[in-house]
């Protein structure tokens, strides 16, 4: 049974040996503070050390390396691929936080120059993946390393720092209070206890790209999936299989707002379509299909306003449709009109500055009703919050009140062919009911009958 990650959960420290714990302490001060340094940093210093040490050991007890990153931007944003995740005790404001991951990084230098630890500096110069784990002098050290931390097995559940700033638990209160908070914890755990006992697996035959290959080997260098079987078919072409051993989801908040962003990732959204296409469920020999949403922030838009949407939003005649789809994108999540015409003339060089007006200025004139969400700061994070909100309903009916298996996949949903049609009712009214509680909340007439379009892939 592997651990269930859960990225709410802040670890206690309480447990540590303080004599043991001094000496290393000591060893470590002159190193990562100097004499003139303020209580509170050296407060900071003493409580973030203690942290660590115990992750660590809570680590070694379940035979586990822990992972950070050693870039402060990929460290706050919440990148997917660390576990290590600062915590501020005190009264330390958020604009100190790049000084406390400073403090941090130094404690961690400190802690393998002084042969407590050890730790592989991972890809792209320590921005993703460096490991870290206890050195067979700490394990020494601290002898039974069991005895000596855990109290009892509730404990032992994942190895964790949060980061969690007094900017954050504002935040949090901002967002109706700790009770909105811990219901998205224990729904997202629920979620990770189902996945936990299906078996998941990848098998067909597909065109080896480098972006698949260099995704198989990351995924399996972490363990996270099993060893790939591969057979060649003929040039490029594999008969490829392998199982997902890391089920978990998780939900990304923007800014740490409840109210922002939330999609659901795991392993398998980052699969390109090819992969997607050959994931089974169990021992079914069927693969699930996807189920999408239709053109969904467009639509999305439209329904928020109790307008329909007929028609494809992404098609214009005389111009391609992922030309428009690519800047009907940007023009939602762009905060202003001269980022949105920067951000499309990065991809599409081919096109001049007038030229990109011009088809901007189509894309509003079709779509005049929604202009209001038109560069509009934090439009896309708002949309993706409303389509996670949607995504945890339709989790929620499938999985726990019907017994349907289906695996979220940003704004879509992957289930067996059996259950499509079921799904796609379930899919239909979790978007209307999101959609009719934020009309009725916001005072909004519906103007006509919402029916989201949603298709096979």
């Amino acid at each position: 049974m592997h651990n269930i990650p859960n990225p709410f959960i802040v670890l206690k420290t309480s447990y540590i040996d303080k004599s043991r714990f001094s000496i290393i302490e000591n060893e470590l001060k002159n190193n990562c503070i100097s004499d003139s340094s303020s209580s509170e940093e050296r407060n900071l210093f003493s409580s973030m050390l203690k942290q660590f040490l115990f992750n660590l050991i809570k680590a070694n007890n379940d035979e586990k390396k822990l992972r950070y990153s050693r870039t402060y931007s990929m460290f706050c944003t919440g990148n997917k691929y660390y576990k290590i995740i600062l915590r501020i005790n005190g009264d330390v404001r958020p604009k100190n936080l790049k000084k406390a991951y400073n403090l941090f990084r130094a404690i961690a230098d400190t802690l393998c120059l002084t042969g407590w630890t050890e730790q592989n500096i991972g890809r792209w110069y320590g921005s993703l993946q460096t490991e870290i784990w206890l050195s067979e002098k700490c394990k020494g050290y601290f002898n039974d390393l069991s005895n000596v931390i855990f109290q009892n097995d509730k404990e032992r559940e994942l190895v964790v720092m949060y980061k969690y700033t007094s900017q954050e638990k504002e935040r949090i209160k901002f967002s109706n209070g700790n009770k909105t908070y811990i219901s998205k914890c224990n729904f997202v755990r629920k979620l990770n206890i189902f996945y936990e006992n299906c078996k998941i697996t990848v098998k067909g035959k597909i065109n080896i790209t480098s972006y698949i290959d260099s995704l198989l080997s990351s995924l399996s260098k972490y363990a996270r999936i099993s060893p790939v079987k591969m057979i060649l078919c003929s040039e490029n072409v594999y008969d490829l299989e392998f199982e997902l051993f890391d089920k978990s989801v998780r939900r990304a908040f923007s800014y740490s707002v409840f109210g922002k962003g939330g999609r659901y990732s795991a392993v398998w959204t980052n699969f390109p379509e090819a992969l997607q296409e050959i994931i089974y469920l169990n021992h079914s020999n069927i693969p699930l299909i996807k189920l999408d949403f239709q053109s969904f922030n467009p639509s999305m838009c439209y329904s928020l306003i109790g307008q329909p949407n007929y028609g494809d939003p992404y098609r214009i005649d005389g111009i391609d449709r992922s030309i428009v789809k690519k800047m009907i994108t940007r023009i939602l999540s762009c905060e202003n009109k001269q980022k949105a015409i920067g951000s499309i003339n990065k991809e599409f060089k081919e096109f001049s500055k007038d030229k990109i007006i011009e088809i901007m200025s189509i894309i509003e004139e079709k779509h005049s009703a929604i202009k209001n969400r038109f560069f509009y700061k934090n439009n896309s994070a708002k949309l993706m919050n409303f389509e996670s909100s949607i995504l945890t309903d339709i989790l929620d009916e499938s999985i726990f009140k019907r017994g349907i298996f289906v695996l979220p996949f940003h704004d879509a949903i992957l289930t067996s062919f059996e259950d499509a049609n079921e799904v796609i009712n379930i899919m239909k009214n979790s978007y209307i009911k999101n959609v009719m509680n934020y009309l009725s909340k916001n005072g909004i007439e519906l103007k006509s009958e919402i029916n989201p379009i949603i298709k096979y892939k």
